[in-house]
């Protein structure tokens, strides 16, 4: 007698293509990649009241929506590729109506891979510096004109090029899992990174109408740990190898992840200088 066949959302017995009762499609959860994209592209613009449930979620469990998605429990939540695209676009509108300047300037290294970003086209107030070959070199150092551009722009297409990167270095870690689960992981955990940026951003726009800014190194630091905290907890549950070996893949991970951050910095910023008219 064959195995009667039951939806992997709400457990109802199925009797066709889709679940009779919570309506979801009967699918094989070994997916490839152009499925992931189509699904990506189909839910672009379309939302729904899942959404405070997978806020619930994504915020107090790491790792959870991650593995119900995969589990094929999909029809609770926001899709991952919808949820990302939300809070992108919730993230940009926000900083965009509460910083007024968002024009910044950039030069490249004179010599090695690096450059140096500025707030003011003659290098004054905050300087990022971020080298990858060769020692650190001064804005004033540098010849050739600084590059204008919007630092939004910039930065979510980083943003765009780091996860799907990010997720071919998890497969490198946890190879016998195919590259859209560790894809569906990142999606998830950078969301994640992008509301937590968002609501200290707000709090401390707060703080500053009151004289105070929280942003202090201390601060930071304890932003690194529970980020760190977070992201292993998720690589824990998500993947479930235990917890010793989720912690020695953990650190060389960080690191990767610092030097896939840096090298998309630079190479976004180098497209941003080779095609304007496209980037900016």
């Amino acid at each position: 007698m064959s195995e009667t066949k039951r939806c992997k959302n709400c457990n109802s017995q199925l009797m066709g293509d889709y679940c009779f009762n919570c309506g979801q499609a009967v699918r094989n959860m070994d997916l490839s990649i152009f499925y992931f994209i189509k699904e990506y592209f189909g839910n672009l613009l379309s939302l729904d009241s899942k959404i405070l449930v997978t806020f619930k979620y994504l915020l107090t469990r790491p790792g959870f929506l991650s593995s119900e998605y995969i589990s094929g429990k999909r029809k609770r939540y926001t899709l991952p590729s919808r949820l990302y695209v939300f809070v992108a676009i919730t993230s940009i509108i926000l900083f965009s109506l509460l910083i007024e300047d968002k024009t910044h300037y950039l030069k490249f290294y004179n010599e090695g891979l690096g450059i140096v970003i500025a707030e003011d086209i003659d290098g004054e107030h905050a300087k990022y510096t971020i080298a990858i070959v060769g020692s650190s070199q001064d804005w004033d150092d540098i010849d050739g004109e600084p590059l204008h551009f919007d630092i939004f722009s910039y930065l979510s297409k980083i943003f765009l090029l780091l996860f799907p990167l990010f997720a071919l270095l998890l497969k490198f870690f946890y190879w016998k899992k195919l590259y859209i689960y560790h894809l569906i992981l990142v999606l998830h955990n950078h969301s994640f990174m992008l509301i937590s940026f968002s609501l200290i951003f707000l709090i401390n726009k707060l703080f500053n109408l009151f004289g105070f800014n929280i942003m202090s190194g201390f601060f930071i630091f304890i932003l690194f740990v529970l980020f760190g905290s977070y992201f292993y907890i998720s690589a824990y549950k998500f993947y479930n190898v235990g917890k010793i070996i989720t912690l020695m893949k953990f650190f060389p991970l960080a690191i990767s992840y610092l030097v896939v951050l840096a090298i998309s910095s630079v190479a976004i910023a180098k497209l941003f200088f080779i095609f304007p008219n496209i980037f900016r």
